[in-house]
């Protein structure tokens, strides 16, 4: 189906030996990136992709170069999104940021990305969530959580690894919902919502830190007096028992 696409002759005014040679990929990306001009009005369908194909000298049928249709343009946007955070996290100075404001940093800028486009996010939101599109949406956010937390030093090997990312998916993901509805002024309140997720999230990190420490000092009791049972019988006086 690509192949012949290619071979199909564009728009003379823009026939050129550079856009022949064009590998598919890069085709394709360009007519993507395109389409995104025409998501305002088209929606993220094959009308734009088509809009974007026609805007580059291609006949219309050349939105089969995204075989894929509307979740190729929404994919397209969330890997550009993604890639837009980790060159902002990259050039950015966080050595003076604690792990919180690292994270939040990050969540507010990979959030800000979909405000251009954040009228017909709902509808992108509905294309990713389809069962054959679910494990891509959830990869894509699973690359996501891994580069923020690795922008904010974590280091770990254990099941915490899989916990801070889940956690911070979720935080990111209620906060995406938080926003659509969001009319304050630069969406203030959406981040309001999302310091205070991370709120919620520290204070019950340290809760959990907590509780290990007491059932660890306490199993440490216990096995000392398992080892040694005369160490309670200064509370045998007969008084007690």
């Amino acid at each position: 189906m690509l192949a012949r696409l290619l071979k199909k002759t564009p728009n003379k005014r823009y026939c050129s030996t550079q856009t022949h040679n064009k590998n598919p990929i890069v085709l394709k990306h360009t007519i993507l990136e395109q389409a995104l001009t025409h998501v305002k009005v088209h929606g993220w369908t094959h009308n734009a992709i088509a809009m974007a194909a026609k805007d580059l000298g291609y006949s219309s049928i050349f939105h089969g170069i995204a075989p894929n249709g509307n979740y190729d343009l929404v994919a397209h946007y969330i890997d550009k999104g993604n890639k837009d955070m980790s060159l902002k996290l990259e050039t950015s100075d966080l050595t003076k940021m604690t792990n919180k404001q690292k994270i939040k940093f990050a969540l507010e800028t990979r959030l800000r990305f979909n405000l251009p486009l954040l009228s017909r996010w709902p509808e992108a939101m509905a294309i990713m969530s389809q069962p054959l599109n679910l494990p891509s949406a959830l990869h894509k956010l699973s690359i996501m959580a891994d580069e923020i937390w690795y922008r904010a030093g974590d280091s770990s090997l254990n099941i915490d690894w899989y916990v801070k990312r889940g956690v911070v998916i979720g935080i990111y993901t209620s906060t995406e919902l938080y926003l659509l509805t969001d009319m304050s002024k630069d969406k203030r309140d959406t981040w309001e919502f999302l310091d205070n997720r991370l709120d919620d999230y520290i204070l019950m990190s340290k809760v959990k830190t907590d509780a290990e420490s007491t059932l660890s000092a306490l199993s440490n009791a216990f096995q000392s007096i398992w080892r040694n049972p005369s160490s309670i019988s200064r509370f045998s006086d007969g008084k007690i028992v």
